[in-house]
């Protein structure tokens, strides 16, 4: 396959992962204000796609040096950015309603920014944003769903091409 082929075949996967996040948005609108759905979208949009790249790095680690997965420490050095395995994306839709729904989420986002001290702060729109909807007990109606789209997302480095 050239690089032309390769760059053909991942177009759909691209508008396809647009179409989704703008049907996302979409949902969105009227419980939240027009402008706070990008302040939430994107924060998620990174979220899902550095979790979804940490993941894939971190198994190419474990394949590549024989590592037993237990004893890769979530520091240890496989990715440039650290994501503790309580704040992985798939760890958190798992444990969606166990750990407090949207307050798991929001967990995530600060243990991400306190690993990461170069990404403190860069949820702290969405924070705001699910912390102000939420106390109108709207946030977990319509959150739950907004999480379990992104998790349909594909975002690993190798599945984009």
């Amino acid at each position: 396959m050239d690089l032309g082929d390769k760059m053909s075949a991942s177009q759909p996967k691209k508008q396809e992962i647009l179409n989704e996040i703008w049907n996302i948005c979409d949902s969105l609108r009227g419980p939240i204000d027009i402008e706070e759905i990008q302040l939430l979208v994107l924060p998620l949009f990174f979220y899902k796609a550095i979790s979804d790249k940490n993941i894939e790095e971190r198994d190419n680690f474990i394949k590549k040096y024989g590592i037993d997965e237990k004893d890769l420490e979530d520091d240890f050095g496989f990715s440039s950015i650290i994501i503790p395995k309580e704040a992985r994306f798939s760890y958190v839709l798992k444990s969606y309603k166990k750990n407090g729904g949207v307050n798991g989420i929001l967990r995530a986002f600060r243990l991400i920014g306190q690993k990461n001290p170069e990404l403190e702060g860069i949820f702290s729109d969405a924070e705001y944003i699910i912390e102000r909807v939420n106390s109108k007990n709207l946030m977990e109606r319509y959150f739950q769903d907004v999480f379990w789209r992104f998790s349909t997302l594909d975002f690993r480095p190798s599945s984009l091409g």
